[in-house]
């Protein structure tokens, strides 16, 4: 089964596509092409609607899909390199009228980045891209949070919508949005903040279930030492909007996880941590609890394009779906 045999299965309109996942091979009516395109797009128009009537699911899902790979990003803002001053580092008296300030552009460009995005959804036209394109994490008034850093995020979802899930995984663990959004950037071998290490497995791998509260530690030490900087005056060798590694605040030690052990750092160096503790973290998931993420990430799939209602889904259709991902 190929990607477009996957999410032909995936969006159907027939009521019973529960049943099974024998390939619906009838052309499609003018009310099934209309489904099809509100489950996988955000615009289309009636000149599309009538273009599409009379096609086989299948050869709109290959459009589909290859337009989500083909149509250009959309223009970045304007503003997706602007930094900050630390206010930290101005006299007492003018830390607060900084911080404010901030808070103010925060605010403003965020706010400018949901219109941005919905242009986006608006002008990616007959595609599945920006459907695959979610926010992991989001802006709130009281968590600094950059929109640089979060158009990053939006653009790594949008490149990978099609992607290697391994790949997608090991990136977003470093993506700087989520490392301020999880507290990341804050975790230390001497205090390692198991947020992102919970989410991980419960929200974007194996669900509940298939970890234990163990695991969740172990995986949050693998996690200590990695930053993310927006501020132009601090952490000045790394950059701005860049995820760096601190070697002094990483847990070295070996870990247990999942079953498997992560051998402790020989030299501690970026490069090792990514390569040994990152990448093998993400292996070990993928290897050791395989069949619970297919099963997940299926469903998941199942229940935003197909039916979303838990009575409805039949078990058997998830299992397969889950063999072939």
């Amino acid at each position: 089964m190929n990607r477009s045999e996957f999410l032909r299965h995936l969006i159907s309109d027939k009521e019973d596509v529960a049943a099974d996942l024998s390939p619906y091979t009838k052309a499609l009516s003018q009310q099934e092409v209309i489904h099809l395109l509100r489950r996988t797009t955000f615009a289309t128009s009636w000149k599309t609607i009538k273009q599409f009537t009379g096609k086989t699911a299948n050869e709109v899902v290959e459009l589909l899909l290859n337009n989500g790979q083909n149509n250009a990003s959309p223009k970045a803002p304007a503003w997706i390199n602007e930094t900050y001053k630390a206010p930290w580092r101005l006299p007492a008296g003018q830390q607060t009228a900084a911080f404010d300030a901030i808070y103010k552009k925060l605010y403003e460009q965020n706010y400018e980045l949901k219109r941005w995005w919905i242009e986006a959804m608006t002008e990616d036209v007959v595609s599945i891209r920006e459907k695959m394109t979610h926010f992991s994490t989001k802006f709130s008034i009281d968590q600094i949070m950059p929109a640089q850093l979060m158009y990053r995020q939006n653009e790594l979802l949008r490149k990978n919508h099609q992607g290697n899930f391994r790949n997608l995984v090991e990136n977003i663990i470093l993506d700087g949005a989520m490392l301020v959004f999880l507290n990341g950037q804050d975790s230390t071998k001497k205090s390692p903040n198991e947020n992102f290490s919970r989410e991980l497995l419960e929200l974007y791998t194996t669900g509940i279930g298939h970890y234990t509260e163990k695991d969740v530690q172990e995986g949050a030490r693998v996690f200590t030492g990695w930053k993310t900087n927006f501020y132009s005056d601090e952490w000045t060798n790394y950059g701005v909007y860049k995820t760096f590694f601190v070697p002094n605040e990483h847990d070295t030690a070996a870990k247990q996880y999942l079953g498997s052990t992560i051998a402790a750092s020989a030299n501690n160096s970026e490069a090792e941590v990514l390569k040994n503790e990152i990448k093998g973290l993400v292996d070990i998931i993928l290897t050791n609890r395989k069949e619970a993420v297919s099963m997940f990430i299926a469903e998941k799939l199942y229940r935003f394009f197909v039916y979303s209602n838990p009575s409805q889904v039949n078990p058997e259709v998830i299992s397969d779906l889950a063999k072939t991902l």
